[in-house]
């Protein structure tokens, strides 16, 4: 094998690493926002350049994830987590975790017609100009959402179960829209 070949296959071996890690963050994410009286949107759709299923991580070639969760009693509001590995104008960076809650627009029509994919990437990407990590942002009208709030961090920060729910799940939930 040439150099260039054992330098790719090496490549995307390291990739599917990171997404498989990535796939373990977002499930636990599920099962503390289930907990907590919140369901998945849409199922085992991952928001990416495309959506892909959450169970099949090695189809993932992207720069972000994103998962959104409604809860049971009020589905008006969604709430975010994504990972992101580039930024803006899609350059590498260090891995970061965004959280953010919406309330949408229009409160008529069922689960199907609750469509926030990519507000959580609009918001923190385009609606705050250089944002900053461990700061939360109060955004406007994006998508189909009235307004919103986002906050950034780092994944590295997060190593573990406990660490998601303390500094991820909990954060998430209490991030209330005034």
């Amino acid at each position: 094998m040439s150099e260039t070949s054992e330098n790719i296959r090496a490549t995307f071996t390291n990739m599917v690493k990171i997404y498989e890690e990535t796939a373990k963050f977002f499930l636990d994410a599920d099962e503390l926002m289930t907990r907590n009286g919140y369901r998945v949107l849409k199922g085992s759709a991952l928001e990416s350049e495309s959506s892909r299923s959450l169970n099949y991580p090695r189809w993932w070639l992207m720069f972000a994830g994103v998962r959104y969760y409604i809860p049971e009693e009020n589905p008006d509001i969604s709430r975010a987590i994504g990972i992101y590995f580039y930024d803006s104008s899609h350059q590498p960076i260090e891995p970061i975790i965004v959280i953010g809650t919406f309330v949408r627009d229009e409160s008529e029509g069922d689960e199907d017609e609750i469509n926030p994919f990519g507000t959580l990437g609009d918001a923190w990407n385009k609606e705050i100009t250089d944002p900053m990590l461990e700061k939360e942002y109060e955004v406007g009208k994006i998508r189909n959402v009235k307004r919103g709030k986002v906050r950034g961090m780092l994944l590295e920060g997060v190593t573990d179960f406990e660490a998601l729910e303390s500094k991820v799940i909990n954060p998430l939930i209490e991030m209330k829209l005034d």
